[in-house]
């Protein structure tokens, strides 16, 4: 068999040998082995926008209608008025409901049951891929 790397392999009498020198003794292959982590990485930015870049990002809009609707109230010179205008304008109260948790974390339940099986299985190829080496 011709290696991808040199186009010849030790085994054939070629010079070049490194570790994991062949591509077929490789436990995983290309998307095989990148999706798992893949898919935790994933899981991990979903979460971080749902608790934590959302709620920043929408508190810091309330921040600015506040800021902004104030500074068009104080330029009322009746205190009558401006009591009036606080009452009645419509302020940033909007607070973010994370997306994950509706449906009862049905969210969690399934993402965390792929990436538990995908971590299990992994384990045991790798279990059983040391098992046939040693042998």
């Amino acid at each position: 068999m011709v290696c991808e790397d040199c186009g010849v392999c030790p085994e054939c009498g070629g010079a070049k040998s490194t570790v994991n020198h062949h591509p077929e003794k490789h436990l995983e292959h290309g998307f095989k082995k990148f999706w798992r982590p893949a898919a935790g990485y994933i899981f991990l930015a979903i979460c971080l926008f749902d608790f934590m870049l959302a709620p920043l990002w929408i508190e810091h809009a309330n921040q600015t209608v506040n800021t902004t609707a104030f500074a068009e109230i104080r330029k009322f010179a009746d205190k009558e008025v401006q009591m009036k205008a606080i009452e009645h304008i419509e302020l940033g109260n909007r607070t973010w409901e994370p997306l994950t948790t509706r449906g009862s974390g049905l969210f969690f339940l399934a993402f965390g049951s792929i990436l538990g099986i995908a971590a299990f299985s992994r384990g045991k190829e790798k279990v059983a891929a040391i098992n046939t080496t040693s042998e």
